[in-house]
């Protein structure tokens, strides 16, 4: 249940930028750029809460620190499970997981996908 309209959230919130779905109406997609420098840039897509399960893709740009992702997800408690068939690590906790990608694009670009059910 959301108290607040998700473009709200990201936008005013948290200073994210709206772009239009050109290909999918289901996906709501948002993209911020930290100090004007594509390397400091987030990509978050958030797929239509009906959908099953519920799913977050997360693109970050090359001067993220995704170690530090990955010891924060274990310090809330989510345990590794492993790599999955497709190359992801993937953390585990209760009704939802995080994976990402085990190594970044040749753009630089790591994906992290959140599930939840």
């Amino acid at each position: 249940m959301s108290f607040v309209p998700m473009d709200e959230y990201m936008v005013e919130g948290y200073g994210f930028k709206k772009l239009k779905n050109v290909s999918d109406e289901r996906t709501n997609t948002y993209a911020r750029k930290f100090n004007n420098d594509f390397n400091s840039s987030i990509i978050v897509k958030v797929l239509n809460p009906k959908d099953t399960p519920n799913v977050i893709e997360i693109f970050l740009t090359k001067n993220f620190n995704v170690r530090d992702i990955k010891d924060d997800l274990l310090s809330r408690g989510y345990e590794y499970n492993g790599i999955n068939k497709i190359g992801y690590i993937v953390y585990k906790k209760s009704k939802s997981a995080y994976a990402i990608s085990k190594e970044p694009n040749n753009k630089g670009i790591t994906h992290i996908m959140v599930l939840t059910e």
